[in-house]
């Protein structure tokens, strides 16, 4: 299988992170590590609790003080 991939996509001259279609690249046990400068942690957790509601595919999203900022989101099963 190939690694995961981030995506990105275009809006007007700022380049963003699709997280959905990121989500879509992870295989089981994988993790994507980012930060909020990034990805806003708030919207992570809405993205994994919906792409897990339509694919049964589950995912945890961790973002640790003693990480200063940093987002985990691993791919469970």
């Amino acid at each position: 299988m190939p690694p995961m991939e981030i995506v990105k996509i275009t809006r007007g001259l700022k380049e963003q992170i699709s997280v959905l279609r990121t989500l879509a690249t992870m295989e089981e046990g994988e993790q994507w590590t980012t930060n909020e400068s990034e990805v806003q942690l708030a919207y992570a957790q809405v993205c994994c609790s919906r792409y897990s509601r339509l694919t049964g595919k589950s995912f945890s999203v961790n973002s640790p003080a003693s990480l200063g900022g940093q987002i985990i989101i691993t791919r469970n099963r």
